[in-house]
């Protein structure tokens, strides 16, 4: 938390964050759409692009994404620096909660916390205005956790979790992580399988 809170000091000082896409793309649909919102009203409908359009059924707007509520609640340009470090934090924290349940020590589960929190590949994101990729990549992290948790330890209770983790990134509007996650799923079961296979081999020809 104290090194995302290094990384974030500027933009959280400044009460603001502006990446390319969030002026050209995401703020005034996140004014509107939440707007709607605190006044009782689902966005379904939008006169303000095009000719209009449907509000609610455009993937970006991800108004049924729960944390998204900080649009309601705060003023828009906090709103997406407050949000960009949540999520951001809450991937390093599943990561070091997953890798302290597997390997029982701290320090790695500290370093690989950092290190998920604070990729290039995510930070670069976030200063790119790309805000529904930033939204999915905690879910993203949980999700496999969750499935390898799920597969490794017979767990009904970590698969649904990883149901849930996929929910949340179809809510947050993005079609990558989702897509992300299933081609993950796939990898770790075949691994799973194959390993387990493998295992199953050795132990029978030592019988």
């Amino acid at each position: 938390l104290g090194v995302q809170c290094l990384l974030f000091l500027e933009v959280l000082s400044a009460g603001s964050i502006y990446g390319s896409d969030i002026p050209l793309s995401f703020f005034a649909g996140r004014a509107y759409g939440f707007g709607e919102v605190v006044q009782g009203r689902v966005p379904l409908w939008s006169p303000f692009q095009f000719c209009g359009y449907p509000f609610v059924g455009a993937l970006q707007s991800a108004i049924f994404y729960p944390p998204n509520l900080l649009f309601a609640v705060l003023p828009t340009e906090l709103a997406f620096a407050v949000s960009a470090q949540l999520h951001v934090t809450l991937a390093g924290l599943i990561m070091y909660v997953f890798i302290t349940m597997e390997t029982r020590s701290g320090w790695a589960a500290l370093l690989a916390a950092i290190v998920c929190s604070s990729s290039p590949a995510i930070l670069s994101r976030i200063y790119a205005g790309h805000v529904t990729m930033v939204c999915g990549y905690p879910w993203l992290v949980l999700f496999v956790a969750a499935w390898f948790v799920a597969l490794e330890r017979s767990s009904s209770r970590a698969a649904g979790l990883a149901g849930i983790a996929l929910g949340l990134q179809v809510l947050a509007g993005p079609p990558a992580p989702p897509t992300c996650s299933s081609v993950a799923m796939l990898t770790i079961t075949i691994v799973h399988v194959a390993t387990h296979r493998a295992w199953l081999a050795v132990t029978s020809s030592l019988r």
